[in-house]
């Protein structure tokens, strides 16, 4: 009788030691895990304007961030549920085309006589591009075995715009006057501002971006490499501003008439004319990030 007490009791020591060396084990297990990666993306960023046509291109950026991931039981291998943040340098590009702007306003000449300038823009092409730093902080949820895993991340990201510019280039720039008191159109002379400025017809400059936030969802697979604590990131992402970079006016005409020299005309992007509303971020591409755990 003593005998069997004996070995119950060696059997019950055994059984919870098991479970704690076990417990023990687990609750080392590596659930920090930190990473790098690139990405690539095919849209740059949203106009909300009908009349324009956007034209995708390519653009990306490099990420570094750190997952602490929480356990669901200590019965499973693998950590489910994890919190992401990271630090993130994006670029955003794309490309704006308008087949025809035209537009008319009153200003005077270099007479000092009122006229109705009118002015028409053919095949307006206006590339953005946008350096963002970025924040995002996401969920990610993980699930599979011991060498790969299916896995969603979703969450935001707050973005400031480092450098931010456009370039613009127009087939075609005529210009006219109209003088109401003599009831007469002019098509020229080209000293006064009128005529074809086809030469003209391009500008670059820097734009006023601000403050963003925007969404993101990203799934792919993780692969472990070579049974060790690295992984790797194989994913498609696609994200959208809900807060946008630029806000367009109309304060501005996409023409400025100089009356002390009338050749030398000023042209206002898009966002400047009210021709385009705001300016957000959107992108869908893929992303690879390699990873370790401690």
């Amino acid at each position: 009788m003593k005998t069997i007490n004996i070995q119950q009791l060696r059997l019950i020591f055994l059984v919870f030691s098991y479970i704690g060396l076990t417990h023990i084990s687990h609750s080392q297990e590596h659930d920090r895990e930190y990473y790098a990666g690139i990405s690539a993306s095919f849209m740059g960023l949203d106009y909300q304007n009908p009349q324009t046509t956007n034209k995708p291109a390519l653009g990306g950026g490099i990420s570094l961030g750190y997952t602490r991931f929480f356990e669901e039981s200590r019965f499973y291998w693998h950590p489910i549920w994890g919190v992401s943040v990271g630090l993130e340098f994006f670029q955003y590009n794309t490309t704006a085309k308008t087949d025809v702007l035209k537009d008319s306003y009153f200003e005077y000449d270099i007479d000092n006589e009122l006229f109705d300038f009118r002015y028409q823009l053919k095949g307006v092409e206006e590339k953005y591009q946008v350096n963002m730093l970025n924040l995002p902080i996401g969920l990610q949820y993980q699930k599979g075995g011991m060498q790969s895993l299916f896995y969603v991340k979703a969450g935001g990201k707050l973005g400031v715009a480092l450098t931010s510019s456009y370039k613009t280039k127009m087939q075609d720039l005529t210009t006219s006057g109209y003088y109401p008191e003599h009831n007469v159109e002019l098509h020229d002379p080209l000293f006064m501002g009128f005529g074809d400025f086809s030469d003209k017809a391009s500008k670059e400059g820097k734009i006023k971006a601000q403050f963003s936030f925007a969404l993101f969802l990203e799934s792919g697979m993780k692969f472990r490499l070579n049974n060790s604590n690295k992984f790797l990131y194989l994913g498609a992402f696609a994200e959208y501003g809900l807060v946008p970079l630029l806000k367009g006016n109309n304060d501005k005409n996409s023409i400025t008439y100089n009356k002390e020299n009338p050749i030398d005309f000023t042209y206002n992007h898009l966002f400047d004319t009210g021709n385009n509303k705001n300016l957000r971020t959107m992108a869908l591409g893929i992303s690879l990030k390699y990873s370790f755990t401690r």
